[in-house]
């Protein structure tokens, strides 16, 4: 029969483990105090394990987070992609349609930063076509994320049958609730990234640096079910919330920072199926949402020690360590027991020691108390500030706000003010007793620098690329002569090149090259541009070679004008008026006051004056001048639903040339009024393919050129040649160039040794094969080519 004392300590051994499993809190499990209720000071917070950054911000297909997957599921199919997913196309620009506003009277949006966990605002449609099928929301957040981590979003909107028809807009929708679910931390399933999709790597919220690995956020998509409508392209139907698409949000323990951001997914568009627009994240165009959550403080769990005779053993086992136990009887056995983690373990075990227990005296923590200084508070832009943090009390987190939708999590910041205004700041300071704000309303000014008077370039070679005073050669001088000074300011700081075209057919709006010996002729300037139309319409006229004196250009314009209005609201149909002969004049030789030079104004430096010039030949250099055609250019897409307009809404533009002995180039250029960009010339027609693509366009380009007749049509003879030049099938172009009567290798030999003196004797057209203006190699190898 077993020893029974041996029999009793074994049982109780066992007893004593099996009251230790229980006790020992499971490793995913909240501690718990001993009066039931959850410590809030345990950071619950991991990383998120399943996530991965977007491959690249355009041309990708994107997962929402929805459980029922993507509204219309037509991308992956049509596109070659996986099923369920939407195809980020981004193709041109796309950052002028779509805007994020808190007011559905201000469909341009803006800026917003809320401390709110929950709030209204909407999607806004700005752009020509006037719809989008459907929205989808980005929802961006900093970690680190709680377990406990969710988002609440309901949308309200119109929808309807997308049309196969390109940018038509529906003609039968109805207003519903697109979405109302809940997401949690596992939907974020992209990132964590600096940026978001679109046309390039575009911030996530304004004023973020996405060079600074430290804004990284984690991302995930929310088809919102719903499209949006402009209200201007259903003018017979009052919308509800101007056709904006509404989104009421709730966030549950969102610890840190959010930011919303839109797209714009549609069937049939001009830039093809898939999600091609977002709002703009910068400039002060810009709008968003974003929001500051609320910090979780850390603090430590408690446990109450019972006053009765029996006492409890407090016993705190570090992670990975073996809990040492002292088990119930008159001797103290001790039993080793193998932990996980962190865990205050209670036993009740039979002494004799006093009811009483020794008192512990807690720790005294310095209360927070947040502060910041500034080392400038006003100043003109752009204005660095240094921010200074003064807070007393232990801080173990950190969170600015600047009041123009920055934000940074460092201690001491440096934040710097690009746009003149007044600015509220504010830090969140956490520490393991809180959170505390400190908020200075209106703290920061800034003004906009003093305009200096501007230098105006009389003739000459144009200064800049760009940031230009640009004098017309009409007799009247500027329509808009904003500056008192008889110019156009040409600014073009944001590339301006996916807006106007020049064309010779209505039919082909997103514009020509043409290239032609017709003295005379009519192209017409026209615009495809999100904003959808230009205040006044200008053409840059370049001549090359000698000019003779006799040389003169008739242009006589028709288009529309308008009195233009304040910034980004189109002119209605009934305050536009068509003009025939807005502009009927003559130019001549002393009207090309600029240059001689290569390359013409626009948003990018060096740029050609016609498509395949040779930027290198410093012999073929032109003068230049500008023509104001006093009319606006409105955009077919602007003008959806309105009865049609002539010219397809363009400027018509007839020319004749009397006396053009070279060659010349026309190209157009957009003034508004009050946009975006400011007042000024922001937009030019892109000459070339390569240009469009680098600017994120896809269009082939647009431009005129018009081959002159030389003043003496009969070449002369070429040294080391016996007889002057001819044209052996009456082409115009004198392949036989050694006069022996046949076109023979002979006669390349002769082309190439006499390159030069050809460009500087002899009539330009006759020699020059490729038709670009001016005789270089190319010329040589197209004439080897023929033989």
């Amino acid at each position: 029969m077993p020893d029974s004392k041996h029999t009793t300590l074994t049982f109780l051994i066992l007893i004593l483990l099996l009251a230790v499993v229980l006790l020992v809190a499971p490793a995913g499990a909240e501690p718990v105090q001993t009066n039931g209720t959850s410590s809030i000071g345990v950071d619950q917070t991991q990383e998120l394990k399943d996530s991965a950054a977007l491959p690249a911000p355009r041309h990708i297909f994107i997962n929402v987070a929805n459980d029922a997957g993507v509204k219309y599921n037509l991308d992956g199919a049509a596109l070659g992609g996986p099923d369920n997913t939407y195809y980020i196309k981004a193709d041109n620009g796309g950052l002028n349609e779509l805007h994020i506003t808190s007011d559905v009277n201000a469909p341009y949006g803006q800026v917003t930063t809320s401390g709110a966990q929950s709030g209204t605002f909407y999607v806004s449609n700005t752009g020509g076509r006037g719809s989008d099928d459907d929205i989808i929301l980005l929802v961006s957040v900093k970690g680190p994320i709680p377990d406990d981590f969710s988002f609440h979003v309901k949308s309200s909107g119109y929808t309807w049958t997308p049309s196969t028809v390109m940018n038509a807009n529906p003609t039968e929708y109805h207003y519903v609730t697109g979405v109302d679910e809940t997401f949690t931390k596992s939907d974020l399933i992209y990132g964590p990234q600096t940026w978001k999709p679109g046309s390039g790597d575009l911030p996530l919220y304004y004023g973020q640096d996405i060079n600074d690995a430290s804004t990284a956020q984690y991302l995930m998509f929310i088809d919102l079910k719903a499209g949006n409508m402009k209200p201007a392209t259903f003018p017979n139907d009052t919308l509800i919330n101007n056709g904006a698409l509404k989104i009421d949000y709730s966030f549950t323990n969102l610890n840190t920072f959010a930011a919303f951001n839109g797209y714009a997914w549609c069937l049939s568009t001009t830039q093809g199926q898939g999600i091609t627009w977002t709002n703009q994240p910068f400039t002060d165009a810009a709008s968003g949402y974003t929001v500051t959550g609320i910090p979780r403080p850390t603090t430590t769990a408690t446990t109450t020690v019972p006053t009765s005779a029996q006492t409890t053993a407090i016993t705190t086992v570090p992670t990975s360590a073996q809990t040492t136990v002292p088990t119930t009887g008159p001797t103290a056995v001790y039993t080793t027991v193998p932990t996980t983690r962190a865990t205050t373990i209670a036993t009740t075990v039979s002494t004799s020691v006093p009811t009483t227990p020794p008192v512990t005296p807690t720790p005294t923590v310095q209360p927070l108390v947040t502060n910041f200084t500034a080392n400038v508070t006003a100043g003109q832009s752009p204005l660095p500030v240094q921010f200074n943090d003064t807070t007393t009390g232990a801080v173990q987190s950190y969170f600015w706000q600047f009041g123009d939708g920055g934000a940074s999590f460092d201690q001491n910041p440096v934040h710097t003010y690009t746009t003149a205004g007044t600015y509220t700041v504010s830090l969140v300071a956490s520490g393991s007793n809180g959170a505390q704000v400190k908020t200075i309303e209106r703290y920061i000014n800034v003004t906009v620098p003093a305009t200096p008077t501007p230098t105006v370039t009389m003739a000459g070679q144009i200064p800049n690329h760009y940031h230009n005073y640009l004098h017309v050669a009409n007799d009247e001088g500027p329509r808009f002569d904003s500056y008192n000074n008889g110019t156009y300011y040409q600014g073009q700081d944001n590339g301006g090149l996916n807006a106007v075209w020049l064309t010779q057919n209505l039919s082909t709006v997103q514009g020509q090259k043409i290239t032609t010996s017709n003295k005379s002729g009519t192209f017409y300037m026209m615009d495809t541009g999100g904003r959808g139309w230009e205040d006044d319409g200008l053409v840059m006229l370049a001549v090359n070679g000698t000019i003779p004196d006799d040389f003169k250009v008739h242009i006589r314009t028709s288009g529309y004008t308008w009195t233009p209005i304040s910034k980004n609201l189109r002119p209605t149909i009934d305050q536009i008026t068509y003009v025939d002969g807005a502009l009927d004049e003559t130019f001549t030789k002393d009207d090309l006051i600029y240059g001689p030079q290569l390359w013409r104004p626009a948003g990018a430096a060096n740029y050609p004056i016609y498509d395949g010039q040779n930027m290198t030949d410093t012999n073929n250099t032109f003068r230049i001048m500008f023509i104001d055609l006093r009319a606006g250019v409105i955009g077919s897409n602007t003008t959806a639903g309105s009865p049609p307009l002539q010219n397809n809404g363009g400027i018509r533009v007839d020319y004749s040339f009397e006396n053009l002995t070279t060659f010349a180039a026309f190209d157009i250029y957009g003034y508004c009024k009050d946009s975006n960009a400011g007042e000024g010339i922001s937009w030019t027609n892109a000459v070339n393919t390569f240009s469009q693509i680098s600017h994120g366009q896809a269009s082939i380009g647009s431009g005129l050129c018009v081959i002159g007749v030389p003043s003496s049509t009969a070449p002369i003879t070429i040294p080391s040649a016996t007889h002057p030049p001819t044209d052996p099938n009456g082409d115009g172009l004198y392949e036989d160039l050694n006069g022996d009567g046949a076109a023979d290798f002979n006669d390349v030999v002769l082309f190439f040794n006499q390159m030069d003196w050809i460009a500087d004797n002899e009539p330009v057209t006759t020699f020059d094969f490729n038709k670009n203006g001016s005789i270089d190699f190319d010329d040589v190898v197209l004439l080897f080519n023929m033989l």
